[in-house]
């Protein structure tokens, strides 16, 4: 199911309890319009901490994609791993 994405007109920034209230109880973002046309976003620190998890998450995910596919890379060449170049250095 979509979401449907809340939007205010920048007029009602005057009651700056209702627009806290909406982005608490909605928990996403909450878009702005000025004269018809995007101006602002406004959300919730809660909302703000969850975004910024999932873009750490998201980040995570992606390099230990990248470093999968490295070591896939290096068996293929016969690359030695760091556990192994240190046990034939006899570094402990």
């Amino acid at each position: 199911m979509p979401i449907i994405p809340t939007i205010r007109p920048i007029s009602e920034l005057k009651n700056t309890n209702n627009i806290s209230t909406l982005c608490h109880e909605t928990k996403a973002p909450v878009f702005i319009t000025k004269n018809g046309y995007s101006d602002l976003v406004i959300m919730s620190m809660d909302t703000y901490q969850r975004i910024n998890d999932y873009e750490r998450l998201q980040a995570t995910v992606n390099l230990l994609s990248a470093l999968s596919e490295g070591e896939k890379s290096a068996k293929e060449f016969g690359w030695l791993s760091i556990d192994e170049v240190e046990a034939e250095l006899g570094i402990v």
